[in-house]
C-alpha cells in the first residue's frame, strides 16, 4: 500500500524530505546520524515556495512543512546553476573585452544569467521539491524513524506501527480503500500532533473556596487598610487557583479519553489492514467499508483534539500557531496528489 511523507505526522514528514534531500531512504544510512542530529527547521512558506508548492495537491501546512525540511535542494537548485554559470560568462566575458574590446559578450553572458536564474528559482526548484514526494514511504524509512524515537510514547510508537503495517501491506486494493487508509492515517497523526499537553496536580477547590471566604471576611473587618485590601487580593488568588484548577481537570480527563480513543482506532485500523487481500471471515468489500468508517472517526477525532488544543490555548491565555489555525479551517486532511499512485 502506497503511503507519502505528507500522510504521517508534523514532525516525521519534515524528517523523511530532510532524509531524502540528502539521498537517505533507509535505515542505517552512512549520513543519517548526521542528519537526524539537526533541529528540524519550523515550518515557512515565501513567495518562491507558494509557486513550487502549487500544483502539488499539498495543503498550506503539509506545503510549509515541506518546504522548510527541503531547503538543502531547492535552494541548492536555486543557487548553483545559475552561480556558476553567471560566472563562467562573466570571465569569458570580462577577457573578451580585455582583449578585444568587445561589449557584446557581457550582453550576452547578462541575459543568460537571467534566463538560468529564472529557471533555477521557478521550474527546476519546483521539480526538485516534487522530487521528495514522488516515491512512496518504503518500509526503511519507517524503521528509521522507529529508531529515532527514543523519547516517544507507546501511543507514538503505536502510530509509527501501524504505518509500518500500511506500507508492508503488499495486497492489491482498488484506489478508493487506499485513499481511505491513507486519510485515517493522516488523521490520526493529526490527532496525535493536537492533543494538548496537560499535566496538573490535583488541589482540594472546595478547601481553597472556604479559605478565600475566611480571607474575606478577615478583610471585611480588618482595621488596617493595607491589610486588608492584602487579604481580599489573596482570596481573589485562590478563587482564581480553584477555578483554574477545575477547567484543567475537566481538560485533563477530555485529552485522557481522546488518547484512550486513538488507541483504539490505531488498534482497529490494523485489524483492518492486516485482512486486506486475505479472505479470512470477510470479504474485500466488507474490509473495504470497515475502513472507511474508520477513516471517518479518524477525521472527526481528528477535529475534536484540534478543538481541544484550541481550548487548552485559550485557558493558558495563549494562541495557536499559525499553521494550527490552517488545521481549524479544514479539519479533514485532503486527499493529495503528489507522487504516484
Amino acid at each position: 500500500m502506497k503511503l507519502f511523507p505528507q500522510h504521517l505526522r508534523d514532525r516525521q514528514h519534515a524528517t523523511v524530505i530532510r532524509r531524502r534531500t540528502y539521498g537517505l531512504r533507509g535505515k542505517g544510512d552512512y549520513a543519517g546520524t548526521n542528519v537526524e542530529s539537526m533541529p528540524l527547521p519550523p515550518p515557512k512558506m515565501g513567495k518562491l515556495g507558494r509557486i513550487w508548492a502549487k500544483g502539488s495537491g499539498l495543503t498550506e501546512k503539509q506545503a510549509a512543512t515541506g518546504l522548510s525540511a527541503a531547503s538543502m535542494s531547492t535552494l541548492g537548485t536555486v543557487w548553483v546553476a545559475p552561480t556558476t554559470v553567471g560566472g563562467l560568462a562573466m570571465l569569458i566575458s570580462a577577457i573578451s573585452l580585455a582583449k578585444h574590446g568587445n561589449i557584446e559578450p557581457l550582453a550576452i553572458s547578462a541575459a543568460l544569467t537571467a534566463a538560468v536564474s529564472y529557471l533555477s528559482a521557478v521550474p527546476w526548484a519546483k521539480m526538485a521539491f516534487r522530487w521528495c514526494y514522488k516515491e512512496p514511504l518504503a518500509e526503511g524509512e519507517i524503521e528509521q524513524l522507529l529508531e529515532n524515537e527514543k523519547t516517544a510514547t507507546e501511543l507514538e510508537l503505536s502510530y509509527l506501527r501501524l504505518v509500518r503495517d500500511a506500507v508492508r501491506q503488499t495486497a492489491e486494493t482498488n484506489p478508493e480503500t487506499e485513499a481511505e487508509v491513507q486519510a485515517a492515517i493522516a488523521s490520526l497523526g493529526e490527532a496525535i500532533d493536537r492533543l494538548p499537553v496537560v499535566d496538573v496536580t490535583p488541589v482540594n477547590t472546595a478547601a481553597l473556596r472556604q479559605e478565600a471566604e475566611v480571607l474575606q471576611a478577615d478583610a471585611l473587618i480588618n482595621p488596617d487598610r493595607v491589610i486588608g485590601e492584602s487579604l481580599e487580593r489573596r482570596a481573589d488568588a485562590l478563587v482564581r487557583r480553584a477555578d483554574a484548577n477545575d477547567r484543567s481537570g475537566l481538560a485533563v480527563r477530555r485529552t485522557a479519553a481522546l488518547r484512550a480513543e486513538i488507541e483504539a482506532q490505531i488498534a482497529a485500523l490494523r485489524e483492518g489492514i492486516a485482512t486486506l487481500g486475505t479472505g479470512y471471515g470477510t470479504s474485500d468489500s466488507a474490509t473495504s467499508e470497515n475502513l472507511q468508517h474508520l477513516s471517518e472517526s479518524a477525521r472527526r477525532l481528528a477535529a475534536e483534539a484540534v478543538s481541544a488544543a484550541s481550548a487548552r490555548a485559550e485557558l493558558d491565555g495563549g494562541v495557536g500557531d499559525k499553521w494550527s489555525v490552517v488545521g481549524d479551517q479544514k479539519s479533514e486532511p485532503e486527499r493529495v496528489s503528489v507522487g504516484a499512485r
